[in-house]
Formats: C-alpha cells, structure tokens, sequence
C-alpha cells in the first residue's frame, strides 16, 4: 500500500513564496523539507503564465527510491512530477539523500491553497 503525505497551506500573495510545512503526515519512505512556489511566463516572453512548485524531499530509507508529486491548486488546477527526473525510469534518490523535485502547472498567479501528494513511486 502506498503511503501518502497530505499538505494543505495558505500561501499569502506574492510572486515567490517559501513555505516549510508543519502540519502534514510523513511517509517513512520520505521527509519533506521544503516547498517553494514561483511564478514565471511559460516561455520567455509570453504573456501566459505558469507556477513552479519545487519540492525538497529527503529518502530516508536505506534503499533507493522514486517519489511521485501530485499538486492541486485552489481545488481546480493540478501538475505531477517524479524525483528524481529521468524519462527512462532509473535513476533513483540515494539513502539519506536529498533531491528537489518540480512541478509545473498552468496558472496565472500564486494559489491561496494547495494539496500536495507524495507517493512512492512503484514500477
């Protein structure tokens, strides 16, 4: 059964924001450090823009891991990313290493909340 962390936060309205999250449930497969939000065009010079969700995960496992993250923005828009990013599947996050993870969607601004889901990642 896989084990899921749960995050719920108020993020104030800024460009970029930090938030360390005290209130979630830890995997023992995986501590979260941190997440930081960014908002940036989706590409150079366009007017459409995106959030980036960066992830710090550490694996605190004594065998090498694969993370799924799901993010869910003011209960209507959503990315995924894998940590460690590697299209053909195997690279893993070392024991005791930490990784920071992505995910992009496409929104126009900062969220008021979001959820995040930390999965391992089973293949």
């Amino acid at each position: 059964m896989k084990k899921i962390i749960f995050i719920i936060c108020l993020l104030s309205i800024v460009m970029a924001a930090q938030v360390f999250a005290d209130d979630h449930v830890v995997t023992d497969k995986a501590q979260l450090l941190k997440v930081a939000f960014e908002v940036k065009p989706i590409v150079k010079g366009s007017p459409e823009n995106m959030v980036m969700i960066y992830v710090d995960l550490k694996n605190v496992t004594d065998k090498p891991m694969m993370y799924r993250m799901t993010a869910i923005l003011d209960d209507k828009y959503g990315g995924e990313g894998i940590v460690p990013v590697d299209e053909m599947r195997q690279k893993r996050v070392a024991p005791g290493e930490v990784v920071t993870g992505k995910i992009a969607v496409t929104y126009d601004k900062l969220p008021t909340n979001f959820v995040l889901f930390i999965d391992e990642e089973t293949l």
